[in-house]
């Protein structure tokens, strides 16, 4: 066997065509023991045994062996002394393991008692090799492992990264899509879990995610940085870097940060809506009538020609002037004070006409995503977006994870901490508000850094996983901060991206 090739990957193999394997332990170096009190020989070498066992289990190139080794009846056990062997059951030892429920599962898979999906079937295999333990040799180590139970698969890179490798595996093999459907989970923002942990916050397995964007291509590394020290550092502290992909056909939109701006918005008018609103625009019209009518009356009334000193011909023209100018002053000054009069009454009525008037339902609204730091007050949200305050924007029920609960003040028993809570979140998460204009919702959410995008990758539960990221200009990539969910109408207000970059998580 080619011990730097390919083949040192390839013992699974080498089980399948085998007609019966053994398992041979002792004690390993530093091993401690929990039954050096027993004084029954038998029941301590049982018990020793079954550590033994236990710490065979654990590895991570031996669990590939003890799903695929022939011994369907059990597997002789040998031990490093005169004890003789012992037939042990697949499930017993199983049962030993801490992810045991999860072992079991791949061995009635694989021994043809339950049939995994593709989906079910990586999944499963790679909680369960992720998280055993192993000395590094290479980064992509246990995607290796894992790749010895897959039908195809790709050539060896001692280059590639765990997700690297992971990601070329799950590309070349058909396993519905995992990495598309694993962008959409949303991460816990309180610990950094592992790409490989696939948790979700929203308590979705990843059969329940239905993916709607492409994995277009694998990134090798990281601009700027070199390769070889790169991945020596990586080994070194246990990390993984590259974890960046190609998407291609997702749809999106920006996040504004700047500012809060007016929204422009059409409703339906009513009966009441349609007066209120011919008072507003015709008040000024009428007073400034009645103002002038008004001044103009007092004018003619009070008339008096100037040539009342010179002559009698002078007066008897001044006397005719000012017989034809009072009737039509005092006419015009009565007009005049009416009008004033009723928009006296109007004058009084403006506030609430002007309410009515801007109330009611909207129809249709700009479609904006506006974000904000820490938790808003709501009503000086919809102040400066929409004018006034008519209730219209809420806080969104659905994407509750913990962080609006426990806190009296807002209906539906939802309330997001104040931003001067200290432990409303970790030290290295803040607490952002996210405003839907066309959904009229409010979402608060913890992130490291304030995402610059919103991008839909896939819908679960009748509701789109909509990826939050920021960007990275040393990667040229978008980051995935965190995940929402939102309603599918917002897909019709959202355009489609070309591809792009995207990082599982900030390098």
């Amino acid at each position: 066997m080619d011990i730097d090739g390919p083949g040192a990957y390839a013992i699974c193999d080498i089980l399948r065509a085998a007609k019966t394997m053994i398992i041979v332990v002792g004690p390993p170096y530093a091993f401690a023991t929990r039954s050096q009190g027993h004084n029954d020989q038998k029941e301590r070498f049982a018990e020793l045994r079954n550590e033994w066992l236990e710490s065979w289990g654990q590895r991570l190139w031996t669990l590939p062996e003890l799903l695929l080794c022939p011994n369907q009846d059990g597997i002789p056990v040998h031990t490093l002394d005169a004890h003789p062997r012992e037939i042990v059951s697949k499930y017993t030892i199983a049962r030993m393991l801490k992810d045991g429920t999860k072992v079991r599962e791949l061995l009635e898979h694989y021994a043809g008692t339950i049939q995994l999906s593709p989906l079910e079937l990586t999944v499963i295999a790679t909680q369960c090799l992720f998280a055993r333990s192993y000395n590094i040799f290479s980064r992509g180590d246990a995607s290796y492992a894992l790749m010895g139970l897959m039908r195809r698969r790709p050539k060896v890179n001692q280059q590639d990264s765990a997700f690297k490798a992971f990601a070329r595996l799950s590309l070349l093999n058909d396993n519905d899509r995992l990495l598309e459907r694993l962008i959409c989970l949303k991460p816990d923002p309180t610990e950094h879990r592992p790409w490989y942990d696939m948790y979700d916050a929203y308590s979705a397995s990843l059969w329940d995610v239905e993916p709607c964007t492409q994995v277009a291509g694998i990134v090798d590394a990281q601009p700027g940085k070199n390769l070889v020290t790169w991945a020596s550092d990586d080994v070194k502290t246990n990390q993984d870097e590259t974890q960046i992909i190609v998407l291609d056909g997702a749809v999106g939109a920006t996040i504004k940060w700047n500012s809060l701006e007016p929204v422009p918005f059409s409703k339906r008018s009513t009966g009441s809506e349609q007066i209120a609103g011919i008072l507003l625009r015709s008040f000024p019209v009428w007073f400034l009538f009645g103002l002038g009518f008004t001044i103009v009356g007092g004018i003619l009334i009070n008339l008096e020609g100037p040539c009342k000193s010179y002559s009698r011909r002078t007066h008897d023209c001044a006397s005719r002037e000012t017989s034809l100018s009072e009737p039509a002053g005092r006419v015009l000054l009565v007009f005049g004070i009416v009008k004033l009069s009723v928009c006296a009454l109007v004058w009084a009525l403006l506030p609430a006409a002007c309410r009515r008037s801007y109330a009611g339902k909207l129809w249709s609204t700009q479609a904006a995503l506006f974000g904000i730091s820490g938790i808003p007050d709501l009503e000086i949200v919809e102040r400066c977006l929409f004018g006034f305050n008519q209730d219209r924007i809420t806080w969104s029920t659905y994407n509750s994870t913990g962080i609006m609960e426990n806190t009296p003040g807002i209906t539906s028993g939802l309330q997001s901490p104040r931003p001067d809570d200290h432990n409303a979140s970790t030290s290295r998460t803040k607490i952002f508000t996210l405003i839907d204009t066309f959904a009229l919702t409010a979402t608060a959410f913890e992130a490291e850094r304030p995402p610059v995008a919103a991008i839909v990758c896939g819908q679960e539960a009748g509701m789109q996983r909509v990826v939050l990221c920021s960007y990275d200009p040393e990667t040229r990539a978008f980051c995935k901060e965190t995940v929402l969910r939102m309603t599918t109408l917002c897909l019709e207000r959202m355009r489609r991206i070309d591809r792009f970059r995207f990082a599982m998580r900030r390098g």
